[in-house]
């Protein structure tokens, strides 16, 4: 995996909508390839912090969403 956590990157949203983000987990940290939070799991690559109008969201995203 090429991002690493803390990291800031861009987030390329499912709209298509790029916005700036913090890699907050990786797949690859995780025993079973599933990263597991408070909240969710998912078998994606990263879980990125995205800040919106003083809100923060999590989005598990892949790779290739990533830039």
């Amino acid at each position: 995996m090429k991002y690493s956590v803390n990291q800031k990157v861009i987030y390329v949203a499912l709209n298509g909508k790029r916005e700036e983000a913090i890699i907050i987990a990786r797949k690859i940290d995780f025993k079973n390839g599933h990263i597991k939070t408070e909240n969710a799991s998912g078998s994606f690559d990263y879980l990125v912090s995205v800040e919106k109008n003083g809100l923060i969201e999590h989005h598990f995203c892949n790779e290739d969403d990533i830039e």
